[in-house]
């Protein structure tokens, strides 16, 4: 028999060489079934891809969890895995970067090391252990996402989600009670009590995800994708109209941003393909209307909600909406010069804040705790100072320039979305970015 001390010697033998593997198999056939099942992924290329393109779908929702006696999400650990086992797979991997994110990385990896409060062996992993594996799952990513799968998996987790929120708000109305759906695992960064308890108070459904905002974001890259990737050349199809209903009900305003965002360019790109006279006449119709069927929905109980939702810009429910939009504008003009230049560091920041004259501003009404929020554009301009701002935005301008409807609309949503909520290395700069990368170089 084959002895277990030897297996690690051979491993990639083992995953290259398909008579030894033809060989496991036979060996393994009187065995496990799942040891056997664990061997053939192992050996099948399409299930690498498909196993990806599902890990970018449902990678918000693995974010949210981590193992018990672990310090890193779910999502964090099966990308090491999946990683490292496709080094030893493919042997080579394609480790580029949309053009000028390599610099912003090299950049930001110097100020981390520079401007650092504390040293440890986590200083020294090129731009933190977040941004790391944010570029590790990238790269995956461009690597072995199927397009086609994506959007497949994109769509069935949608519809689940939308479902489970239908069912919760149901509840509530019906009942007065909302169904809760988490994980029996610990919560990574947050207290899982708490946040079932802001749940259960809170007067919207969020589904799978810790608010309702988040479910927005999740799904406006998906509405996105139905609009602009349309083969069949309408202005919008079923699918499109569920998912806008759906992010109304979620009266979330990243979710009311996104739509108007999205159909307005939609329909600017319509009106532009129409022909003579018909195209101004388009015009005229559509504007009232538009305004109109606005007005009267911003009447409606839901309207008012996520209006409420818009005024606050994304941040903690218990801030005021004028305060929630410029705190952060002004913690930058509160450090010192050299770092709103170069930035602050990451791991300092909610230490000055509290310790300036605006720490009144970020002490919850609720908690009464200190709660540091930035959206994604003021993080960036604060954390990476204006260099950083500036590489930073070069790099979607790039991502603009030259591209298909789908992308630009993606990268013009993404740079809207920076100054509601905070999309800084999750999952919807990742399909921002990757998407259109593969499409400004023919991959897709």
């Amino acid at each position: 028999g084959v002895q277990t001390c030897a297996l690690p010697i051979c491993a990639k033998k083992f995953l290259r060489d398909y008579k030894f593997i033809k060989v496991c198999t036979i060996l393994l056939r009187q065995r496990n079934l799942s040891l056997r099942y664990i061997l053939y992924l192992m050996c099948s290329p399409q299930i690498m891809n498909k196993f990806v393109s599902l890990l970018l779908v449902i990678f918000p929702i693995l974010n949210i969890y981590c193992l018990p006696g672990s310090s890193w999400p779910i999502s964090y650990i099966l990308t090491i895995l999946v990683f490292m086992y496709s080094l030893s797979r493919k042997g080579k991997l394609n480790f580029k970067l949309p053009c000028g994110f390599k610099s912003y990385w090299i950049y930001i990896s110097i100020i981390y090391i520079l401007f650092a409060h504390n040293f440890g062996l986590g200083l020294f992993i090129p731009g933190g252990y977040s941004f790391f594996m944010w570029i590790i799952f990238f790269w995956l990513c461009n690597n072995f996402l199927d397009y086609s799968e994506f959007k497949k998996y994109y769509r069935i987790i949608f519809i689940g989600c939308s479902v489970a929120f239908l069912f919760q708000e149901f509840c509530y109305y019906t009942n007065g009670v909302r169904p809760l759906f988490m994980l029996p695992l610990p919560f990574y960064g947050v207290d899982k009590l708490e946040i079932i308890t802001n749940q259960m108070l809170l007067d919207r459904s969020s589904c799978f995800f810790i608010e309702p905002s988040h479910f927005a974001q999740f799904t406006i890259p998906l509405l996105a994708i139905e609009i602009f990737d349309n083969s069949k050349n309408k202005i919008i199809n079923y699918f499109s109209v569920y998912i806008i209903l759906i992010l109304l009900l979620l009266q979330s305003g990243n979710g009311l941003v996104g739509v108007l965002v999205l159909l307005t360019i939609r329909m600017l790109t319509y009106f532009r393909q129409s022909k003579g006279r018909y195209k101004y006449l388009s015009y005229l119709a559509f504007i009232p209307i538009a305004l109109f069927c606005v007005y009267k929905y911003l009447e409606t109980e839901i309207g008012n909600g996520i209006m409420e939702r818009v005024s606050g810009m994304g941040l903690s429910e218990d801030a005021e909406g004028a305060t929630r939009i410029i705190k952060g504008f002004l913690l930058y003009l509160e450090i010192p010069s050299v770092n709103k230049i170069f930035g602050y560091h990451i791991d300092a920041i909610e230490d000055f804040a509290t310790s300036s004259r605006l720490s009144y501003l970020f002490v919850s009404k609720i908690s009464g705790e200190y709660e540091l929020y930035l959206n994604g554009f003021q993080h960036v301009l604060i954390i990476n100072g204006i260099i950083g701002m500036t590489l930073f935005m070069r790099v979607w301008l790039g991502l603009f320039v030259c591209n298909n409807l789908l992308s630009k609309s993606l990268v013009i949503i993404f740079v809207i979305l920076l100054f509601i909520s905070n999309q800084y290395i999750g999952q919807m700069m990742l399909i921002c970015m990757l998407l259109p990368y593969m499409y400004k170089n023919n991959r897709l």
